[in-house]
């Protein structure tokens, strides 16, 4: 899932996941650019995989992955 740094941020909001997606943009990044120009992923990502950020599609996804990185 990475292949640099990392900045792991917490978001307390409410509908945080659905905010958080909508700021990142498309998952992939050429269709970001086209949709969503100001997206995260349109000004930083490069392809669907090198798309700049992750973002869960749930909260109980965003649980796993949190659990997953605390064990690395």
């Amino acid at each position: 899932m990475t292949s640099g740094p990392v900045i792991a941020m917490e978001l307390l909001a409410d509908n945080g996941v659905a905010k958080w997606r909508e700021l990142l943009g498309p998952t992939d990044s050429e269709q970001a650019r086209k949709d969503v120009p100001g997206s995260i992923r349109a000004l930083f990502g490069k392809d669907k995989s090198l798309n700049a950020a992750h973002g869960s599609d749930s909260c109980t996804s965003a649980e796993r992955v949190c659990v997953s990185f605390m064990w690395v």
